[in-house]
């Protein structure tokens, strides 16, 4: 598996691969909905891969990364930060097209809003395999379980994503 740790010379230090920090920024973004804080996560993602000095796979990025997220809501929601506050919005970069209309949008911001309404793990699992391509089996290492545990994972969020999303209900 492709690692993306590079290093140029014997006596540098090795690099992380742009665009595989960019991608840990992507998912980190997805599941808290800032951007800074999304940053945040990759930067300190990049800083342990690093400090480690140990190539690592994708998956492992996207596991630490998901753990540096669970402990800042965690962290949040100790200091009353969060007070109460849901993802009712997940940004996504894509700008709309001169085309798109006011109900495609409308659309949109349905979808993410029940996507935040799903359960942390089921929310992380469909992010995983839909937004970053992870297999099953990549999933399964960032969350420490087996592949089928995955796919019933992505079947319930799957299932509970159309319920709340289905057309004229409101999450």
């Amino acid at each position: 598996m492709e690692t993306g740790l590079t290093v140029e010379r014997e006596d540098a230090p090795p690099v992380l691969d742009p665009a595989l920090r960019d991608r840990v920024c992507r998912f980190a973004l997805r599941l808290t909905g800032d951007h800074h804080l999304a940053e945040d996560v990759a930067q300190e993602t990049v800083a342990r891969v690093l400090r480690e000095g140990v190539p690592r796979d994708l998956p492992y990025l996207f596991r630490i990364a998901l753990n540096l997220v669970r402990t800042e809501a965690r962290g949040r929601a100790r200091r009353r930060l969060d007070r109460g506050a849901r993802v009712d919005r997940v940004a996504d970069r894509r700008t709309p097209g001169p085309l798109e209309t006011l109900e495609t949008k409308e659309e949109k911001e349905r979808f993410w809003k029940a996507l935040g309404h799903l359960p942390e793990r089921e929310r992380s699992a469909l992010v995983l395999r839909h937004g970053e391509g992870l297999t099953c089996a990549e999933i399964a290492l960032v969350f420490g379980t087996t592949s089928n545990a995955v796919s019933c994972l992505l079947r319930r969020g799957k299932d509970r994503l159309l319920a709340i999303h289905a057309p004229g209900r409101e999450p």
